[in-house]
Formats: C-alpha cells, structure tokens, sequence
C-alpha cells in the first residue's frame, strides 16, 4: 500500500487517528481484491493485445489514480476506494 495513505487519511478527510489502521487496512483489502480479479484475465489480454501495451496503459492509469487521490475531498468511500482498486 502506499505509505502516504494514512497521513492523506488523517489530514484531508480527518479520520481520527484510531480509525486511520482500520479505513486503511480496509483500502488495501478491497485493492488486494480487485487485484486479484483483475490477475483472472490479465494473461488473455496480454495474449491478444501483447505485453508492451497492456503496461503502457496499466503504468498510466495507476499515475493518474494516485495523483488524483487528493482531489477527491468528498470523503474516503466511495472515492478512495474507487481509485486505489484502479
């Protein structure tokens, strides 16, 4: 998981600090989750689209989801859970 998460948590949607290990923890559940899922059909894709691209793209989305996590002052569910299973 991202070791800015918590700090992000506490300062910008003001989880108080002994809720931060549990909404934390639970961000990466659900990102663990989805990467899992996600393994599933990773492999047909890079068979029909190639290795190359697939990373190309996969590099790409995870930057913009990371550096959107702070835009997103409306609170943590749904929003950081939408971008950190992206």
């Amino acid at each position: 998981m991202l070791a800015f998460i918590p700090y992000l948590l506490k300062d910008k949607y003001n989880i108080s600090e002994s809720d931060v290990g549990k909404v934390s923890g639970n961000l990466g559940f659900y990102g663990a989750l989805s990467v899992i899922i996600c393994e599933l059909s990773i492999g047909w894709i890079m068979d029909v689209f190639g290795r190359k691209w697939v990373t190309i793209i996969a590099f790409f989305t995870t930057g913009v989801a990371v550096s959107m996590m702070p835009l997103f002052n409306f609170g943590v569910f749904p929003y950081m859970y939408i971008l950190r299973v992206f």
